[in-house]
């Protein structure tokens, strides 16, 4: 649970765009420290990707993530790369289907080789409303 792309619910059919998403939302528990299914107790309360989505918009237009980074790494990382890992985490989790990156794109803007921009703009904002 929690890795599971929603358009393989829809569909039943596996393809390379559900193995992006799950690679978006491994991106997620990186750059948070959370896990895919956050809890309450012994209860389910949420998934990462809608706590996120909740707050990435701002993250996204300020560069200020703050929120969302895990503060068991104190500021201890590079963050033109937590910048890159945030826009690959956004184009593969939160864009439809069929805009959604290749993964080989995903390994050049995290690589540094591809620009952030080649993969989420800020008029993909749009797809972080919450009925996705």
């Amino acid at each position: 649970m929690g890795y599971l792309c929603p358009d393989y619910c829809v569909t039943q059919r596996l393809s390379d765009k559900t193995d992006v998403y799950s690679f978006g939302v491994v991106l997620l528990e990186l750059i948070t420290g959370k896990t895919p299914i956050l809890r309450e107790g012994n209860v389910a309360s949420a998934a990462l990707t809608s706590w996120v989505r909740a707050q990435l918009k701002e993250v996204l237009d300020t560069d200020n993530y703050i929120n969302i980074v895990d503060v068991k790494l104190k500021n201890n990382y590079k963050k033109i790369e937590m910048i890159r890992m945030i826009h690959c985490a956004a184009a593969c989790v939160y864009k439809p289907v069929k805009y959604r990156p290749k993964m080989s794109q995903i390994v050049e803007v995290l690589q540094g080789k591809l620009a952030s921009e080649s993969i989420w703009l800020s008029s993909d904002n749009t797809f972080l409303k919450d009925n996705y």
